[in-house]
């Protein structure tokens, strides 16, 4: 039909995916537009640039390639600059000619199809992506020193009785799930949404309990244990951060009431004015002790989440689970968050539970990969070896649809066909059986697949072995600099 779209996205992944030119804009004006391949090949502007140093890469990790933050923070609208919006972040800033003036949109010289709002376009070198200095995390291990783990863990939800809910199956969100965290360790859980990431994240926190199975937080059982049964001390070790801030910080109180709140919940002896703390854990997470006293109403969408997590950090937890914590802000954002938890990972060696469903961040931080899909774990181990050959089918259809942000890397993306079982079926064989493009036969349905256990704490329930597998699949990502 030759339909025109308009494609508003923080995605620069599927940006490239989908799109033939692009405008980027930063405080409400055109800084550059071209085309794909001229954005992200030779981006003039230094947003732009800024931009694409803020992306994760699935071959990126906060050992070998941190992230790079753009410098500062986005102004208030009402404070709008005479010359360049971007100036006051900007690297390349060339005082008298940034700031004096407005700087219009102008073609570039050669290409006249790509336009860009900067005075010093023409006298940038040549792109390529900066590199922040390498952090002090240790390479990845297997969970020896576990903190949290799950053993055989479930979740049922009955319906509610009633005209609407008699007859009705419970619906099964979480199926023997088996997963570990270590010590300063980051355990993601990754799949497609309605897997039970959330609800894996949820009785954890204690904010749902347990059906049956196990979760042990520092050899002590609390799967049974919602949030309010929970001793002080265990409340301590394990706090939760929410995809979105918002419905978590009270509109009414001040961030200082708000994080001086958890101080006085979660510490013992905490003093009766909690301000000198709450100015410590402001300025752990990066924010201006000032901020205290602002609602969160006056904040931006990262200042909340750094906000949520100072207030998480008020009880020193062992444990820190985070439900798509990022999942909402743009990549610049993104970038200072993801650092920041990596950071306090480093000082402090608490063990993170991500929840997310962005691969490429997954890559980047985690050091443990449990891949979930209807409930069950289909895949667990060292993010090296998950994100390699040989992957379970469904993990290897997830990493196939990643948008990777290069016009030249081409993949051949996996689509699934076929329907998602019903949660409160009682499944026979392997939960991924109705969708799997690698499906053997009968026995995908009728029999629960074995667990092949390959290279250390990896293992995959298929009925194809592991070495076929391997055979079958080729590498969907580019091993990191340092694993080549």
């Amino acid at each position: 039909r030759r339909t025109a779209i308009l494609f508003i996205s923080h995605n620069l992944g599927t940006v490239v995916r989908v799109c033939d030119r692009i405008g980027v804009m930063y405080r409400g004006e055109l800084v550059e537009e071209g085309s794909v391949r001229q954005i992200f090949t030779d981006p003039r502007h230094p947003y732009t640039r800024g931009l694409l140093d803020c992306l994760p890469t699935l071959g990126r990790d906060k050992r070998h390639a941190p992230l790079v933050p753009i410098p500062g923070q986005l102004e208030p609208a009402l404070a709008r600059p005479p010359g360049c919006g971007f100036a006051a972040r900007c690297v390349h800033v060339d005082r008298a000619r940034c700031t004096s003036a407005p700087i219009p949109l102008r073609p570039r010289d050669g290409a006249r199809d790509h336009r860009v709002a900067c005075v010093r376009a023409a006298e940038l070198a040549p792109w390529t992506r900066r590199r922040a200095d390498a952090t002090a995390a240790a390479d990845a291990a297997d969970a020896s020193d576990p903190v949290i783990s799950t053993q055989r863990l479930g979740k049922l939800y009955h319906p509610r009785s009633g005209l609407f809910g008699a007859g009705r199956a419970p619906v099964r969100a979480l199926r023997d799930v088996d997963v570990v965290a270590g010590r300063g360790q980051t355990l993601a859980i990754v799949g497609e949404s309605g897997c039970g990431k959330s609800t894996l994240a949820k009785v954890l926190a204690g904010i749902e309990v347990a059906t049956d199975g196990h979760v042990m937080l520092d050899g002590t059982e609390i799967g049974g244990l919602g949030v309010d049964r929970r001793r002080r001390a265990l409340r301590r070790k394990l706090q939760m951060v929410f995809q979105n801030p918002e419905s978590t910080l009270n509109p009414s109180h001040t961030v200082g009431y708000a994080i001086g709140r958890a101080l006085r919940r979660l510490r013992e002896g905490a003093p009766a004015d909690p301000s000198a703390g709450v100015a410590r854990l402001l300025e752990i997470v990066k924010l201006a002790p000032e901020l205290a006293r602002r609602k969160p109403r006056q904040l931006s969408g990262g200042e909340k989440q750094r906000v949520a997590i100072a207030r998480a950090l008020a009880g020193d937890p062992d444990v820190i689970v985070a439900d798509e914590p990022v999942s909402a802000l743009d990549v610049s954002v993104q970038a200072t968050i993801v650092n920041l938890l990596a950071e306090l990972q480093a000082a402090r060696g608490t063990t993170l539970v991500f929840i997310s469903h962005d691969l490429a961040v997954v890559r980047y931080l985690a050091d443990h990969v449990a891949v979930m899909y209807l409930g069950a774990i289909v895949e667990f181990g060292r993010v090296a070896s998950v994100f390699a050959p040989p992957y379970h089918p469904y993990t290897e259809a997830l990493l196939s649809a990643v948008p990777v942000p290069d016009p030249d890397r081409q993949y051949a993306r996996i689509l699934l066909e076929g329907s998602v079982p019903r949660a409160s079926e009682a499944l026979r064989g392997c939960p991924f059986a109705s969708r799997c493009p690698r499906k053997v036969g009968p026995v995908c349905d009728d029999t629960p697949p074995p667990v092949h256990r390959l290279a250390g704490d990896h293992r995959i329930a298929c009925h194809i072995p592991a070495g076929e597998l391997a055979t079958l699949q080729t590498a969907l990502v580019e091993p990191s600099r340092e694993e080549r």
